[in-house]
């Protein structure tokens, strides 16, 4: 079935050239945009137990209930000025921003999976993406990784690779298989994040590596593989440690705790967009 539909498109995209590529960017622009909307929805109101459905979004402010104009992504915040319509007070830029990366991201990744031949392969990308963010997003604000996002992420990624088996390495699994091997490396990772958690704690008497970020860790595997994981803890340890050395020279002393996922989040998108670029190189 995936074949079939990444050949539906193909052949549409080399029909009109250069203009459905564009199209399709387009397209992936906007759906990036309104996912980007969705995850400040889900970074405000997850932590706080709020259901993501209901009610409908409003000022936190003031309770003004958002008109259908002020819900557009990124559209919305510039007509308003970057102001609530009901109060009148600054709305934080972090909405209008966290929709942009999201849009620019789902864009890039989709082009990437059009020069690559393989256009569907881009879902288990945007599923990432998605959870990234968010969870990036939380973390920063609150210093937590809710279970919703990580277990969530986990269970789309073995969905992902049921459905498209063709986006694991090697391409030519079956979905059982794929499904399988992408719960094995799920649960490598736990194992090996759960065991870096318990020596902390046995060793240093505090956490090594926070359990939310061990579950991150597993979702990240799930769509990335263990590699992919290995390379988002080695890049996020690397910028986790630049910042911490900026941050020491700024403040005048080392922090002793900082949110570890943002960085990680940076390390997986790392990979995935650099992935898309060695795919390419690999193809031509």
């Amino acid at each position: 079935m995936l074949d079939f539909w990444n050949g539906r498109i193909l052949e549409w995209l080399d029909l009109y050239g250069s203009t459905a590529v564009v199209l399709w960017c387009f397209w992936s622009f906007v759906l990036g945009a309104c996912f980007g909307s969705f995850t400040t929805a889900c970074v405000w109101r997850i932590p706080r137990g709020i259901s993501i459905v209901w009610p409908p979004s409003s000022c936190p402010k003031c309770g003004h209930r958002l008109g259908a104009s002020e819900n557009i992504p990124i559209l919305g915040w510039l007509l308003l000025r970057g102001r609530c319509k009901g109060c009148g007070l600054p709305i934080s830029p972090r909405y209008v921003l966290i929709e942009l990366a999201t849009a620019l991201l789902f864009t890039v990744t989709a082009y990437s999976a059009v020069l690559c031949r393989l256009p569907l392969s881009v879902i288990p990308a945007w599923c990432l993406i998605v959870l990234c963010i968010g969870s990036a997003c939380t973390d920063c604000e609150l210093r937590i990784i809710p279970d919703k996002f990580t277990c969530s992420g986990m269970i789309l990624a073995l969905l992902c690779a049921f459905l498209f088996p063709s986006t694991k390495m090697p391409s030519n699994m079956t979905p059982l298989f794929a499904l399988t091997y992408t719960f094995a490396q799920i649960a490598a990772v736990g194992l090996f994040g759960y065991s870096a958690w318990y020596a902390g704690k046995l060793l240093f008497h505090r956490e090594a590596l926070g359990r939310g970020d061990v579950k991150f860790l597993m979702a990240i595997a799930g769509f990335t593989s263990v590699f992919g994981a290995l390379v988002a803890i080695l890049t996020g340890s690397l910028l986790a440690l630049l910042w911490l050395l900026c941050d020491a020279v700024k403040r005048g002393r080392l922090r002793r705790k900082f949110a570890y996922g943002p960085f990680l989040a940076a390390g997986a998108l790392l990979w995935l967009l650099f992935r898309g670029i060695g795919m390419r190189l690999l193809l031509k």
